[in-house]
């Protein structure tokens, strides 16, 4: 019998609390230096990117070097959505749910952007990802544009042979695993 979307999560949330804090940094080091090297990031203007939670890989190491060369957006409170805002000079700071959100409100449209970097609870080879229930990387994905790429990164764990997918279930372009 295939695991429902709720089970996989749950199984994923308890996975990546196994990881240490000295793991994780380890790995996100290696992913964020793989997102430098990409040539396709190198080439874009707009970058989206989430700002981690603990258990998530930190892209911190990659958003302080690519915000020299890329405008970079990030997900933020607006009202009863997250819209994206631009990581402007003034930085971040915990906004909603207590995850760091941009701190000006130099808001940007998903057509914008040109790479995209998702997190996700569980990603199968071909791109489908259950992300945490809320939907909003598949509405930010099925408002961007069809060349945008569509990048998520995870730990070798969170890749499974299989995953459920619904119909407005947004997939990506290619996993990130190092």
């Amino acid at each position: 019998m295939a695991q429902t979307k709720e089970a996989i999560r749950d199984a994923m949330k308890a996975r990546r609390r196994e990881v240490s804090p000295a793991g994780r940094a380890a790995y996100s080091a290696a992913v964020c230096a793989r997102l430098l090297g990409d040539r396709r990031i190198a080439a874009a203007g707009t970058v989206a990117v989430y700002l981690a939670t603990p258990e998530e890989i930190d892209l911190s190491p990659f958003i302080r070097a690519a915000g020299v060369a890329h405008r970079l957006v990030a997900p933020k409170w607006e009202g009863a959505r997250y819209a994206l805002a631009e990581i402007t000079p003034q930085g971040v700071a915990p906004g909603h749910w207590g995850i760091d959100e941009p701190r000006g409100e130099a808001w940007v449209e998903p057509r914008e952007v040109d790479v995209w970097i998702a997190p996700g609870l569980a990603f199968s080879r071909d791109g489908r990802r259950i992300g945490y229930g809320g939907g909003y990387y598949d509405r930010y994905f099925a408002a961007a544009r069809r060349d945008a790429l569509k990048l998520a990164v995870a730990y070798p764990f969170q890749i499974l042979p299989d995953l459920p997918a619904a119909p407005d279930d947004m997939p990506v372009d290619e996993v990130v695993v190092v």
